[in-house]
């Protein structure tokens, strides 16, 4: 759990390494989080916890000791659309949207997990289920990055 922002004041000032699992899963997301409010230094740790137990890192256990200070949080307005933004870019097809969650629920052929979700997609999204994207905790190679991207748009 992240700690209260008032012990953020490094977010500015030192580089931010975010980890989850390994799957890529959240880590991404806390990414996009700290950088649309602000923090300017801020890296994904290739292969998350379960690449830093593989190669046998030291592990702590307990909470750390962190300085404390103020974290002035900036919103980056442009990291962000609003959902009449996506209505009419998806009316008018002026932008791809892209929808990373698997095929099943893109397809409306598997229930959503969160309660009074419908089934399907945005019209004219793109399906690029977000695992396809990662091998063992890592972004794949821009080579397979292509491939994935160049076969969702067949």
């Amino acid at each position: 759990m992240l700690s209260p922002c008032v012990n953020w004041a490094f977010a500015r000032i030192k580089h931010l390494v975010i980890y989850d699992e390994g799957n890529l899963f959240s880590a991404p997301r806390a990414w996009w989080m700290l950088r649309t409010f602000g923090a300017e230094k801020v890296s994904i740790l290739a292969g998350g916890l379960a690449g830093w137990q593989r190669d046998e890192w030291l592990l702590r256990e307990g909470d750390e000791a962190h300085e404390e200070g103020e974290f002035e949080a900036k919103f980056t307005p442009q990291a962000v659309v609003r959902l009449t933004d996506v209505l009419l870019a998806s009316h008018e097809k002026t932008a791809q949207i892209v929808d990373a969650r698997p095929a099943a629920r893109f397809n409306a052929q598997a229930d959503e997990p969160r309660p009074g979700l419908r089934r399907g997609h945005i019209p004219g999204a793109l399906n690029v289920p977000w695992t396809e994207l990662v091998f063992e905790g890592e972004l794949k190679t821009t080579d397979e990055l292509n491939e994935v991207f160049f076969q969702s748009w067949r």
